[in-house]
């Protein structure tokens, strides 16, 4: 039975290198949250020639959800996924908004990791902002320290408008 692919595609030297990076993240740290918080990976294919080098990365393909869902629940999903690619230790490396999620089913995947790096986030949850971007929390060990988690969330959730989502225990960040 065929499969259904997304492939992600390099060429030149440089961007064979990058691609080699990101497929070497998704097989090692990113590897416990393949289908939990990002697309699965299939493997990565070299070929060209000496003057051109290409790349291609496999992907599962993710299309939009069956179900429809609120945009905060969107932005929700799309911070407790980034959450836990920095709980095992990535970071995504790019200003973060809803262009980085891709979603498959019900679930919302973070993409393109060719900037990331290994990263150590001591606080990997949400904090949560309300409408004027003031934390919801105000306890100090809840809030985040990844300069990431904190601009990313800011981002996503001034897109989906100002219904923001109710706090989020950090638990439900932790690996399902």
């Amino acid at each position: 039975m065929p499969v259904r692919a997304c492939l992600k595609y390099a060429e030149g030297a440089d961007e064979v290198d990058a691609l080699r990076r990101e497929a070497t993240l998704y097989g090692r740290e990113l590897a416990a949250l393949a289908g939990v918080a990002v697309p699965r990976t299939y493997g990565l294919y070299v070929g060209g020639t000496e003057a051109v080098p290409i790349a291609c990365l496999v992907m599962e393909l993710c299309v939009g959800a069956e179900v429809r869902r609120s945009a905060d629940e969107l932005g929700r999903l799309a911070i407790l996924a980034l959450c836990k690619v920095h709980a095992v230790g990535v970071m995504h490396n790019t200003p973060l908004d809803l262009r980085h999620f891709v979603m498959k089913g019900k679930k919302v995947f973070l993409v393109d990791f060719a900037l990331a790096v290994v990263h150590r986030c001591e606080n990997a949850h949400p904090v949560l902002w309300d409408k004027n971007f003031s934390p919801v929390v105000a306890a100090p060990h809840d809030l985040a320290e990844c300069t990431e988690l904190v601009e990313a969330e800011r981002n996503i959730f001034s897109q989906v408008g100002e219904n923001l989502p109710m706090k989020i225990s950090p638990s439900f960040v932790r690996l399902q």
